[in-house]
């Protein structure tokens, strides 16, 4: 799977407010991203302003745009993860940060269970008003689920995770460091992060798209993976298991490792090499 890189002169305000071009040069004159970007175009922080742009793009998007919409690509996240089946039968306390409309739990949870769910999304009791919402009646496939309107960032779990999903969130998110610090500190040693993030490569002077203020490169993303043991990767679609902090510190196993018998499967295709980094080796779930 290849790297997000946008090189169209483009200017998103909405899904139905797009310039290119000519057009988009003017308004990138006035609005723009590169306050918020490094020397190499990387945006990793954005101010409330930028955030709160960004999420009333989200809320546009869902509310108006696609308020007859019944998935967000969950399906195909499914199909990239094989389905999942490298994931043991038993997730334990299960966590979802940033959610959406429709959460990816009704894929991960087929043929699975967890002791406890909880969703979060900064606009989470705004999309529970949306007609297709899979959790608005407070459940997720038949099991009670609890839901948080927070951002990532100021969320405070109420116990560590022992399964954390987060699936094509980051970029929305005002502050990258503050989120994936949240996400080390929210999923327990041994615990299993289930991950998708294909990085962004822009110029902040020729792209600007309200819904997606942040621009995480390669060399970032997978600085952040190698504080997880691969047990799935396909591209930048990534199941891991949280190493713990000390090295003499034995990973932990999840609840349900003691009924998993089959082998997980999992895909050939190779991972990305960001810059000088040597290729990630492949390894099947620990049993």
């Amino acid at each position: 799977m290849t790297n997000e890189v946008h090189n169209q002169v483009i200017f998103v305000v909405s899904q139905t407010e797009i310039y290119r071009d000519g057009a988009a040069l003017e308004k990138l004159r006035e609005t723009n991203d590169s306050p918020y970007a490094d020397e190499h175009g990387e945006i990793l922080l954005v101010d409330d302003a930028r955030w709160k742009r960004a999420q009333a793009y989200e809320r546009s998007t869902w509310m108006d745009a696609n308020k007859t919409a019944t998935a967000d690509r969950n399906g195909a996240h499914a199909d990239a993860f094989d389905s999942y089946r490298s994931l043991p039968e038993n997730l334990g306390a299960l966590v979802e940060l940033g959610c959406g409309v429709f959460t990816n739990l009704g894929y991960i949870l087929n043929g699975r269970r967890a002791d406890s769910i909880t969703l979060i999304d900064p606009l989470l009791d705004t999309y529970r008003s949306h007609a297709n919402c899979t959790y608005a009646d407070g459940t997720v496939n038949g099991q009670a689920v609890e839901m948080v309107n927070a951002t990532i960032e100021d969320w405070t779990p109420a116990q560590q995770a022992d399964t954390l999903v987060l699936i094509n969130v980051l970029h929305h998110c005002k502050d990258a460091r503050a989120m994936l610090d949240k996400v080390r500190t929210a999923l327990r040693d041994g615990g299993l992060l289930i991950f998708h993030e294909p990085p962004r490569e822009i110029d902040p002077l020729t792209h600007y798209d309200a819904g997606h203020p942040l621009a995480p490169h390669a060399t970032f993303l997978s600085a952040f993976l190698e504080g997880f043991e691969e047990v799935y990767r396909n591209g930048w679609y990534f199941i891991g298991r949280k190493i713990a902090l000390s090295s003499d510190v034995p990973l932990e196993t999840t609840p349900a490792d003691a009924d998993d018998t089959a082998e997980a499967e999992v895909v050939t295709e190779p991972a990305p090499k960001p810059q000088a980094k040597a290729p990630v080796k492949r390894k099947t779930a620990k049993q």
